[in-house]
This record gives structure tokens, sequence and C-alpha cells, in this order.
């Protein structure tokens, strides 16, 4: 109850993504880049609902079935920026996670 005496209400996500069998293919990596193919259906970033904790990012940071982690030092270190490029070249960036200053 909230405090005015009406019930407060959570709301849940309840998007479910569908499952990405598809594997990340890496194009190009160093030390300050890399440059992925993104499966279609797979989500950048997990989503709110914990049924849809399959992302690029949890891959990175974790590894893919078997793999090891593409993030030296794992999420807690990383400072990771995604830029997602469309077939007509337009992009959008999203951040993730800070690197001390």
């Amino acid at each position: 109850m909230s405090r005015a005496g009406l019930p407060v209400h959570t709301m849940v996500d309840d998007f479910l993504a569908p499952v990405c069998e598809q594997f990340l293919v890496i194009l190009y990596q160093d030390d300050d880049i890399l440059l992925i193919n993104k499966p279609s259906g797979l989500l950048s970033l997990s989503g709110k609902n914990p049924l849809n904790w399959d992302s690029v990012h949890y891959r990175l940071v974790h590894g893919q079935e078997g793999g090891e982690s593409c993030i030296p030092g794992g999420e807690s270190s990383a400072s990771i920026r995604f830029w997602h490029i469309g077939r007509d070249g337009g992009g959008s960036e999203c951040r993730v996670g800070a690197t001390p200053q």
C-alpha cells in the first residue's frame, strides 16, 4: 500500500526477446576496439526482465558457450561504448560502465 492507502503496482517488463542461437562474430579486435557482427534479434544490453539476460554485453563479459570473455578484467574494470551502425551508415552510441578518471 502507498502512503495514500492506494495499492502500489509494480510494473514488470513482460517483453521476452527471442532466443538467439547465433554467435557474435568478431571482425576485428585490438587493445582499444572490438568490432563485431551482432546477430539479428540479440539484445545489445540485457533487458529489465530477468529472462532477457542474453545480450551482446553479457556475451562479451562472460564469453559465448565455452568461450572466454573478450574484455580483459571483466565487467568491473571495463568501460564499454557500443556503436550501432545501421545498413544505411547511420549510427547511435550506448555507454556501459565507467572508467575511473
